[in-house]
């Protein structure tokens, strides 16, 4: 307890920095979901990384898009020791095989903000959004629950592997559980 809340230790502001993550992830989107959906993602993504839901939903649309089979994990990117590889990734790949139909982005540029707030923001989330409707008819998903994306440390921890999928599922259990007792 003492570790938690000295200022000076690594517990301290780890905590607070998750908290902070979380409220940012949260905030996202509850903007645009219900209560009950913002928190799945929202635990999803605590699991899986910050906005791996909604990065896999701009994955299933390039997915979409291109023809490609892409795993919905949520990570844009390659990443070693957290930063960016040059090598493109299967989603890099699958953008350049309809970049001719959408024209030019900076898609290199934008992916680079899938861990930030305001990637759909960026021209091409909204350029391959836009596109998707048309080719769909359907509206552009907020977030999905990533696939691919298992947390290999659970599995030495529990005996399992924890997906952002079931840890979602376990962390909205615990929600509903938690608000009907608040409610009564």
């Amino acid at each position: 307890r003492e570790l938690m809340v000295d200022e000076k230790t690594a517990i301290s502001r780890g905590v607070l920095e998750g908290v902070y993550l979380l409220g940012q992830v949260w905030n996202t989107y509850r903007k645009q979901l219900t209560v009950k959906e913002a928190v799945r993602y929202t635990c999803a993504d605590y699991n899986a990384g910050e906005f791996s839901s909604r990065n896999a939903a701009f994955q299933l649309r390039v997915a979409k898009l291109s023809g490609e089979k892409l795993t919905l994990d949520g990570d844009l990117l390659i990443y070693r020791n957290g930063a960016p590889l040059e090598a493109p990734s299967q989603t890099e790949r699958a953008l350049a095989s309809f970049q001719s139909e959408i024209g030019p982005l900076v898609a290199r540029q934008d992916l680079m903000l899938e861990k930030n707030a305001g990637f759909p923001d960026t021209t091409t989330a909204r350029t391959v959004c836009r596109l998707y409707r048309r080719k769909t008819k359907k509206a552009c998903p907020v977030a999905v629950l990533p696939t691919g994306a298992a947390n290999e440390v659970a599995k030495l921890k529990l005996g399992r592997s924890y997906t952002p999928n079931n840890y979602a599922k376990a962390c909205l259990r615990r929600f509903t559980q938690a608000r009907r007792a608040f409610s009564d």
